[in-house]
């Protein structure tokens, strides 16, 4: 029987999505302007690689260290610090006067997004007990929302001549709107139906599924974010889209995740997240290098947006499975997942990167394609 909903459910889910979009900002304000902060600072593929591992190592540590301590002494406070977190990373951002205040502002603004990315989902899951896949794909879908708002901004402040750092300073905006609804929202604690089940992270470490879920969102995250963070850097430099125009390609992207994770929420009535994990998965591959392929710029660009689409649905439905899996990790299991997720968008851009700088991003791009047979494998073996 499903579990009624009540009105502070509702409100409390409402602020979740505001979070949701102000992470989205955050993180997405780097990718649109990777290369105008790279003529700025003098950056190469490498260095601007790092740039995004830098957010995402934040990203990490906010994490890991949010879940276990929410757990014990509530939501709202962390959440609200990450909030706080994001608006002062990316205004650090706006006015950096070198690299490496640039990336200590980066990992604040990761810092801050990690902590809402880990507090979350377990709550908006806990709220959704009997409904966990529709729940996490509707509470990610606002991500998406938000990635595709924070580049058309972007696109519309760098088309006027307005600077790199201008859109920073725009992309903190919503993070004070996120503190303003988190700060009204009653989120102090988690339900009490799920205290009362509550499993230590000591518990799950002992189940041997646990850590192939680990791993498996490792593969998720390299999977969306990495691809996601190099798209406008790859449309400006390799398909010769000019400065203003290569954002398009990210806000197409993002509107496809956002399609493809509402539509994860429709198919979540029918269809098993196990199925639906490795149905998008082997989808993600084709895609991958079919976006990959040099000479073709406008299937590359297609084959691009398309693959939003598929990759949208991996995340959340993944953590929609752990949940059910482990119905009483609380907030730190769900740390453990974000953080690997994390761990993955955090690794693979550098990857990229590096590979870009010494071959080219045509073989960067396709080498990110194994992640998502290996997630699809992975599932395939739990079956």
């Amino acid at each position: 029987m499903l579990r009624k909903h009540s009105r502070n459910d509702g409100f409390a889910i409402l602020a979740s999505y505001f979070g949701m979009v102000s992470l989205a900002a955050a993180v997405n304000s780097g990718p649109v302007c990777l290369t105008g902060i790279a003529d700025t600072f003098g950056l190469g593929e490498a260095r601007m690689g790092l740039l995004a591992g830098a957010m995402f190592f934040g990203l990490v540590l906010g994490i890991c260290v949010s879940g276990p301590l929410s757990d014990r002494f509530g939501m709202k406070p962390f959440l609200l610090l990450g909030a706080v977190g994001q608006a002062c990373g990316l205004g650090g951002i706006a006015m950096a006067p070198a690299y490496p205040a640039l990336l200590g502002a980066a990992f604040a603004a990761g810092f801050g997004g990690g902590i809402l990315d880990a507090l979350l989902s377990p709550f908006v899951c806990a709220l959704r007990p009997d409904e966990k896949t529709r729940a996490m794909n509707l509470l990610h879908a606002f991500y998406c929302i938000g990635a595709a708002g924070m580049v058309a901004v972007a696109m519309l402040l760098l088309g006027n001549h307005f600077s790199w750092r201008t859109v920073f300073a725009v992309g903190a905006v919503p993070s004070v709107v996120a503190f303003g609804a988190l700060a009204l929202s009653p989120v102090a604690h988690a339900p009490p139906s799920v205290r009362a089940t509550y499993v230590p992270l000591r518990g799950l470490l002992r189940r041997g599924d646990f850590y192939l879920l680990v791993l498996a969102m490792l593969f998720c995250g390299g999977t969306e974010l990495g691809p996601a963070q190099w798209l406008p850097a790859y449309a400006e430099r390799t398909l010769g889209w000019s400065r203003s125009m290569a954002p398009v390609i990210l806000l197409l992207f993002s509107m496809a995740m956002a399609g493809g994770r509402l539509l994860g929420a429709r198919l979540a009535r029918t269809v098993t997240p196990e199925r639906l994990v490795i149905g998008a998965a082997l989808f993600c591959s084709v895609l991958i290098l079919v976006t990959s392929r040099p000479g073709h710029p406008l299937v590359s660009v297609c084959s691009g947006v398309v693959f939003g689409l598929a990759v949208g649905t991996l995340w959340p439905t993944t953590l929609a499975l752990a949940a059910g899996r482990f119905p009483g990790g609380g907030a730190a299991m769900f740390s453990a997942y974000a953080a690997s997720g994390n761990a993955g968008g955090m690794i693979v851009p550098w990857a990229m990167g590096v590979v870009a700088e010494y071959s080219s991003m045509h073989w960067a791009l396709a080498g990110v394609a194994m992640l998502p047979l290996l997630l699809a494998a992975i599932f395939l073996r739990a079956k």
